[in-house]
């Protein structure tokens, strides 16, 4: 049983896919393996797809259930044009670069997130919107190759930091 010095009793880690990247405790050999933040993902999505590449290694992910986590940020209100555009920005390419599914499935899955959130943002018409679709269809045809070469990448155990 793990103890924790602020509440007494601790559960055992419950098995998840996810955890927010604000609330991770990650060893040292974990880092030495996997890596550490692929530089693709500015802001938004480096921890899905740091996520993916733990669970291809064979690491596992669990939150406990009774630790707490307070992430020092504004609590900032997002509209909806705001979340569905960082969706946009990021969750058509982590899903491309999911390197826990074939290839072939992973290119899919992501094209088609990116078209069904775009669809989404169509009735709010901005130039934005379209500039940043454009930009992200680009890893789905011209930056394909380096979509693959950074799976490629994902896949092998860190040598060096």
């Amino acid at each position: 049983m793990l103890k924790n010095n602020f509440s007494g009793a601790c559960s055992l880690p419950l098995p998840v896919r996810f955890v927010n990247a604000a609330a991770w405790m990650i060893s040292k050999a974990t880092i030495e393996k996997v890596g550490v933040f692929h530089p693709v993902f500015y802001h938004y999505g480096e921890d899905n797809h740091y996520s993916s590449r733990l669970q291809y290694h064979q690491f596992k992910i669990g939150v406990l259930a009774n630790a707490t986590i307070i992430h020092d940020r504004n609590d900032e209100k997002l509209s909806q044009e705001k979340l569905l555009l960082r969706k946009l920005k990021t969750v058509p390419l982590y899903t491309l670069l999911d390197i826990r599914k074939a290839f072939p499935v992973a290119y899919l899955s992501g094209f088609l997130k990116l078209k069904r959130i775009k669809k989404k943002l169509a009735p709010l018409h901005s130039k934005n919107i379209d500039e940043v679709f454009r930009e992200q269809k680009k890893w789905f045809t011209v930056k394909l190759k380096e979509a693959i070469q950074i799976r490629k990448e994902s896949k092998k155990v860190c040598q060096s930091l």
